[in-house]
């Protein structure tokens, strides 16, 4: 966010559980995204960034995570104007609740080929695991002109950055 680009709205929407939900188990932790409404060159631009549902931990579709991508879903269709939906999903590349994501957005992630959101301090982290690839990604819908879109190689965390330039 800076001066140049308006905030119009800005919210959190719980997509599992509710506000301090979590008991003793990780596994009820709520999870949710945050939304920035902004003006960018006149017209209507909603980010939405997301840390999703994050058990299993095999990152595959649940009664939950598909209700989850759902929620998000009917958000989007209720703002108009452009999106860019990103953030940790939790979720691996082959699942519906991706899928679902990506009618009627770009999967950047995808579309750029990108070998991996995780870095080496995910390898350390689940050293002798099978370790998984993906779990972050960047939607945008057909009005966003990528300029740039890159995934680097970053070591500041367990997931890597999700740079994106745009017009």
């Amino acid at each position: 966010v800076r001066e140049t680009l308006p905030v119009r709205e800005e919210g959190f929407i719980f997509t599992y559980r509710e506000r301090n939900a979590m008991r003793e188990d990780i596994a009820t932790l709520p999870s949710g995204f945050q939304y920035l409404r902004l003006e960018h060159q006149g017209k209507p631009l909603t980010v939405v960034a997301t840390h999703a549902i994050t058990y299993p931990g095999d990152k595959l579709d649940t009664p939950a995570r598909l209700a989850q991508s759902r929620k998000m879903k009917d958000f989007l269709k209720s703002v108009p104007g452009a999106h860019i939906v990103c953030g940790d999903f939790n979720l691996m590349p082959q699942t519906e609740s991706i899928r679902m994501l990506e009618e009627g957005m770009r999967n950047l992630v995808k579309e750029f080929g990108v070998a991996t959101t995780r870095g080496t301090l995910n390898e350390e982290k689940y050293r002798g695991q099978e370790i998984q690839k993906f779990a972050d990604y960047m939607f945008v819908s057909p009005e966003i002109t990528v300029d740039s879109f890159e995934v680097p190689n970053i070591p500041i965390s367990d997931h890597l950055p999700l740079i994106l330039q745009f017009s």
